[in-house]
């Protein structure tokens, strides 16, 4: 009977010890995902964080008011470059001089972000 008790204690003691070094065997992998989205009056776009939804971002961050994307093209750099942050273990905060980086403008060419 003590042999028993010996024997389960220790086979549970091994099954936990091997779901604790599993639990911890190191940070997992996160992925990324940047999807364009067309809107009515614009674009934007959104990242999931593995799988999950993670952002959303309907309006060009750093401007006054709520101007959308123009085209496709900035809404995409934009997110890339939210998703290279990430990455880095940055906040994911875009300035206006990123976004002069990006080369943002609107229907006519004009550069958006002047100063």
């Amino acid at each position: 009977m003590i042999k028993r008790i010996y024997f389960f204690s220790g086979v549970f003691l091994v099954v936990f010890v091997v779901l604790v070094l599993f639990s911890y065997a190191g940070p997992h992998p996160v992925s990324y995902h940047l999807e364009i989205l067309q809107l009515e009056h614009g674009w934007g776009y959104s990242i999931t964080r593995n799988g999950k939804p993670f952002i959303f971002q309907e309006y060009v961050p750093a401007v006054e008011g709520n101007l959308r994307f123009p085209d496709r093209k900035s809404a995409r750099k934009t997110g890339q470059l939210v998703i290279k942050k990430l990455r880095n273990n940055q906040l994911p905060v875009i300035s206006k001089r990123e976004l002069k980086q990006v080369g943002l403008t609107d229907k006519e060419g004009k550069k958006i972000i002047k100063k």
